[in-house]
């Protein structure tokens, strides 16, 4: 008899532990604007329809001159150069 009084007291000793926990948890979250009220209260909140940024500026610059292929191959200017001259090949002198 006296094992399930125990057992009963223990039982309501981790709800009571487990309803603490959870009233500070909720305390904290409250604090910090977590609640489910802030949080409703954002969601029925009528949401901006255009937001107003300044303008931006280009940190990083791009270079024109380059291609893609110039920046990916080391000797891409070579090849380039090999093309046109197989497209339009020299004129070779008659003798």
């Amino acid at each position: 008899m006296q094992s399930i009084f125990m057992l009963i007291l223990y039982g309501f000793l981790f709800v009571g532990v487990f309803f603490f926990v959870d009233a500070i948890a909720g305390l904290i979250r409250a604090a910090q604007g977590k609640d489910e009220e802030s949080v409703e209260r954002r969601l029925v909140s009528p949401v901006l329809t255009s937001v107003h940024l300044a303008p931006r500026r280009d940190i990083v610059r791009q270079d024109s001159r380059a291609s893609n292929w110039a920046r990916q191959l080391p000797f891409f200017a070579q090849f380039q150069r090999r093309g046109a001259r197989a497209r339009h090949p020299r004129p070779v002198p008659s003798e």
